[in-house]
């Protein structure tokens, strides 16, 4: 084949293309969503393994490439359950996911391509540092006086201004990279959520153990899967939410009244809609960590905190984002977005002036994540500014409204007056994300539970609508 048609072979697999034109995904077409893991593993070998400075270029170099290989699973093809095309195909959901997945290659990408400095790993107080040597699992450390087999994971290579990283992430089998790569929260890491374990020490756990931390992370699962059951059936009911779930392009300000009315139905749905994100999220994490803590015995420090921190009781917008919502973006969006922006702008602006501009730079890029998640859900669908980031961005003027207020009057944002304006506020905006998704169809997507809750969810709507007249 021609070099010219080679060329124009790899632009049309990779270019997006139109809507009507997308294929359906088929268990081979899954492959595509690897399409960039092979070159961000390479970004992070050159990160972890030479002199960062030296191999930046090259690193910043495969970022168009990996931009490129992310956008097939998402634009090339979609999912659909029943086979009555994408729309109507209840799978939406995983539409939305293809997209937020093809944005997030590209943003790893960034975040991995312009770092300057190695990753350092996450060490407990006292914790002294060691000499960088080889850190393969095989491999005989040597101290003064006495040598010892090193133990899998052990990490003896980190510790200096510029640390060594060992093979494997300390206490597993998983190499370096390949933690880095899939350990969104960076759990660990001193650049992950604040709240988990450090890696150093390695803990070492008895079976026993594993079986307590899995009881005690057990009614977590038991309630989450429930409740999520129960709203998935919820959602679908003609007579609480009409058409809702059943008519693609039904808009929540124009669907016929269900049981809550026309006026506070929207601001239901957009509370049910936030939740399900929470509880989708936090249940499918609690199974997932008690069959890999007991079947594959990985760590269950790896594996804490859950993503949620009770968002409930946040009581103002910022300790809700910061604190309590999930960190599955938090490194990213740190390194990407915020950091950058307040360096630069604290010495053209001053400092609290470059902390609101951080703060607006990282919800820019939230926006940017979930405007391009949804792209591929819709035909009418354009790269811009609508109702989804619209949600973000205002987010980011919230939480610097509760910045000044605290720089005037002397008090943060908390307690009940901080519940009662946070909750208002985000079911309030909340309302322009959940219109946006309900027009592309999301809620039509099947959440596969059980519907075991659908006799006392059937029976709760009966006693309301009898108690409302509905």
């Amino acid at each position: 084949m021609p070099s010219t048609s080679i060329a124009e072979h790899l632009l049309h697999l990779l270019a997006a293309v139109p809507f009507e034109e997308k294929q359906r995904h088929t268990w081979s077409s899954l492959a595509l969503f690897l399409l960039p893991i092979p070159l961000l593993v390479l970004q992070l070998h050159l990160l972890v393994r030479y002199d960062p400075l030296r191999t930046l270029p090259l690193r910043l170099a495969l970022v168009p490439a990996i931009a490129l290989l992310s956008l097939p699973a998402a634009f090339h093809r979609y999912f659909d359950l029943d086979g009555s095309g994408q729309v109507r195909g209840q799978a939406q959901h995983f539409n939305f996911g293809a997209g937020v997945y093809s944005i997030y290659a590209i943003v790893r990408s960034v975040e991995w391509g312009t770092q300057c400095s190695r990753p350092r790993l996450k060490r407990a107080p006292g914790v002294a540092s060691a000499p960088a040597i080889d850190a393969s699992p095989e491999k005989t450390t040597t101290t003064p006086g006495k040598s010892h087999r090193r133990q899998r994971g052990d990490n003896n290579g980190v510790g200096d201004d510029t640390p060594t990283l060992p093979i494997l992430f300390p206490g597993t089998w998983t190499p370096i990279e390949l933690d880095l790569l899939q350990n969104m929260r960076g759990v660990g890491w001193e650049s992950g959520t604040p709240l988990s374990a450090p890696a150093l020490p390695v803990p070492r756990y008895r079976y026993v153990d594993r079986l307590r931390w899995a009881a005690r992370r057990l009614p977590n699962l038991i309630v989450t899967y429930t409740c999520l059951d129960a709203l998935a059936v919820v959602i679908r009911d003609q007579r609480v939410f009409p058409h809702i779930a059943t008519v693609p392009g039904t808009s929540i300000w124009t669907a016929p009244p269900g049981l809550f009315g026309s006026a506070l139905g929207p601001y239901i749905l957009t509370a049910t809609f936030g939740t399900m994100i929470y509880l989708v999220i936090q249940s499918h994490h609690a199974l997932l960590s008690i069959l890999m803590v007991l079947l594959l015995r990985d760590l269950p420090s790896r594996w804490d905190p859950l993503p949620f921190d009770a968002p409930l009781f946040a009581t103002s917008v910022q300790d809700l984002w910061s604190n309590r919502w999930h960190h599955l973006f938090r490194q990213s969006f740190l390194h990407v977005a915020y950091s950058p922006v307040r360096t630069v702008a604290a010495a053209v602006v001053g400092r609290k002036a470059a902390r609101a501009l951080a703060t607006f730079a990282v919800f820019a890029l939230s926006a940017l994540v979930h405007e391009w998640g949804q792209l591929p859900m819709s035909p009418h669908s354009r790269l811009g500014i609508t109702q989804t980031g619209t949600f973000f961005l205002v987010q980011a003027v919230a939480i610097v409204l509760e910045h000044a207020w605290r720089d005037v009057t002397g008090t943060k944002v908390r307690g009940l007056p901080g519940w009662i304006w946070t909750f208002a506020f985000l079911i309030y905006t909340g309302t322009m994300p959940t219109d946006e998704w309900t027009r592309r169809g999301l809620p039509l997507s099947w959440v596969f539970t059980p519907k075991y809750t659908r006799p006392f969810v059937d029976w709760a709507v009966d006693v309301a609508q009898r108690r409302f007249g509905r």
